[in-house]
């Protein structure tokens, strides 16, 4: 089969809408305030060759806001970046203790740019390391402005026992007691974290990885589920094109995508598309990819200018995670679980976790049992067209606002606008059981 490889380079059943804590009619906006804009927002993030980062950038823009990004990045950087965010240095290391060095590096150049800092609306901050940048900031440019805790991941040192879990939670803390609003992207983050390990008792909102609604607008839309549908061939089976999407650091999935790849050549294709992250086997991977024939990778991609290419190319969408299977990897909800429901793709989801639970809910894939090594390959070889078509008339109906950014960022600033009023607001949780 004719192929490219691409070099790695740069390398519960949910209600329909979680609207949060923060339910619509506790909202600033319910007491009659109207939503204003124009506000600078200063976005902290981690990486602004992370396209989250520049997803979340573009976000505040769309709505109105004038958004001064400042993020740490990769080498080299290419221009055009450089000249729309504030680099921070250079993307920190995975290790805490050695990032202190890029932090007080970060911290000097945050404090030479106070002024300009000054004149933030609001201060956006994703993660914990960066929320520390953002309070320090703050601080050092006398701003009394609302600051937000944005939380994408639990990462795996916030859950780790001993001593310097301890640490790291201890100072968590401290940057939730800083902070105006806790938002994530999942409500498991809240609740099997945030409220059952840190005791959190505030409001929190949330802001899911939605498709953004400037893009939904666009000529993207949904370009990939009118795709021409494959000749079936006689007896009614077809191969299967199950697409891996996204930063390509998990690797069980791989594993399990290669031995499903490997069982099943004649049923089967396996395309991934992403980039290689720092703890992914690249050489192992790419040696794999050439030498299995069902197996093609694309390269790395642009979101969302990409995305209609890249979900168009495939049938089913894994969207499973296993890199911290008791915490973070069980809370998360994928960018792939929306855009896969935006383009009308299945996806395929671990029992149990925060994406089986919305899938089944929504009845947007199928989810599998583990070991998942074995109910995948016995799931491919059995899947029917007629099942497969009935899934997709079925995801056909939701609600687009499932998978597409409503009002989440005009919501949020009307929270803050009426901040003095946010402690009134009661804390409890929604309909969300903690996974097990």
């Amino acid at each position: 089969m004719a192929r490219r490889v691409w070099a790695a380079r740069g390398l519960t059943n949910l209600p329909e809408k979680i609207g949060s804590v923060l339910a619509p009619e506790t909202i600033a906006e319910s007491a009659g305030i109207a939503v204003e804009r124009g506000g600078v927002i200063a976005y902290f993030g981690p990486d602004l060759g992370d396209s989250v980062v520049r997803r979340r950038v573009a976000q505040w823009r769309e709505a109105g806001f004038k958004v001064l990004p400042l993020a740490f990045s990769r080498s080299p950087v290419p221009h055009r970046m450089v000249e729309e965010f504030v680099a921070l240095g250079q993307v920190m290391p995975q290790s805490r203790a050695r990032r202190v060095i890029p932090l007080t590096l970060a911290a000097c150049r945050l404090a030479a740019r106070r002024k300009m800092l000054a004149g933030a609306d609001l201060f956006v901050a994703r993660n914990l390391d960066i929320a520390l940048l953002a309070l320090f900031a703050r601080w050092a440019c006398g701003s009394s402005a609302p600051m937000i805790y944005e939380v994408l991941d639990i990462n795996i040192s916030c859950t780790e026992p001993g001593w310097r879990g301890a640490l790291v939670r201890r100072l968590e803390r401290w940057v939730l007691a800083c902070a105006d609003l806790l938002v994530v992207s999942s409500p498991y983050f809240a609740t099997d974290y945030y409220q059952a390990r840190l005791h959190y008792r505030r409001p929190w909102f949330l802001f899911e990885n939605k498709i953004p609604k400037w893009v939904g607008a666009s000529s993207l839309a949904r370009r990939a589920a009118a795709a021409p549908a494959e000749i079936i061939p006689p007896g009614g089976k077809r191969r299967w094109r199950i697409g891996l999407f996204g930063y390509l650091d998990d690797e069980k999935s791989w594993d399990i995508l290669r031995r499903l790849a490997q069982a099943l050549p004649d049923h089967v294709t396996v395309c991934v598309r992403g980039t290689p992250y720092t703890n992914f086997d690249v050489n192992r991977f790419l040696a794999d990819v050439a030498r299995l024939d069902n197996v093609t990778y694309g390269g790395p991609y642009r979101n969302p200018e990409d995305l209609a290419e890249v979900y168009g190319a495939v049938d089913i969408v894994w969207s499973m995670d296993f890199n911290f299977p008791t915490s973070n990897s069980k809370w998360l909800l994928t960018n792939g679980l929306y855009e896969a429901g935006y383009f009308g793709k299945p996806v395929l989801a671990l029992r149990d976790t925060a994406v089986g639970r919305t899938v089944e809910s929504w009845g947007s894939g199928w989810c599998l049992d583990q070991p998942v090594e074995t109910a995948v390959i016995d799931f491919a070889r059995d899947l029917t067209v007629d099942e497969y078509e009935a899934k997709r008339r079925a995801i056909a109906e939701l609600s687009r606002d499932l998978f597409i950014e409503t009002d989440e960022i005009e919501r949020i600033w009307a929270i803050l606008r009426g901040r003095q009023a946010l402690s009134d607001v009661q804390a409890a949780p929604p309909q969300v059981q903690a996974i097990h």
